[in-house]
């Protein structure tokens, strides 16, 4: 059973999504996430499919993307699901550090990982799982 081999592995104390929240700065909760004309950068290795694929559907449901984490009113930062722990030594690490930045000066910055955003694109009917 799943709860045998957590016991085994010693990964009973935390889920994985909470062990990566700690690591890169993701939002706990994670928030209901608003799509029409509001800015995404997206960063990671996508599971759905390329990150052109992504930005193709996030542009479908009225959001503005960008390829950088910069300062503006709102902006959410997606986190690809192949994420390493060693995100500080890859190229996407320094936007994860700038959106932390971002939201510690107090910029309305949400860091959400790819399976809360292809949830809440399920939540409002665009997509079907």
């Amino acid at each position: 059973t799943l709860e045998l081999l957590q016991n085994l592995t010693g990964e009973n104390d935390m889920t994985d999504f909470e062990r990566k929240s700690s690591i890169f700065g993701i939002d706990v909760p994670q928030p209901q996430i608003s799509f029409v004309e509001e800015n995404f950068c997206l960063t990671g290795t996508f599971e759905y499919g390329s990150r052109g694929e992504v930005e193709n559907i996030l542009r479908h449901v009225g959001a503005t993307i960008k390829n950088d984490v910069v300062k503006r009113d709102s902006l959410y930062l997606v986190v690809g699901t192949f994420v390493s722990e060693l995100w500080k030594f890859s190229s996407y690490g320094r936007k994860l550090e700038k959106a932390i930045a971002m939201r510690q000066d107090g910029y309305m910055v949400s860091i959400v990982t790819e399976t809360h955003m292809f949830d809440e694109l399920e939540r409002i009917g665009f997509i079907a799982r």
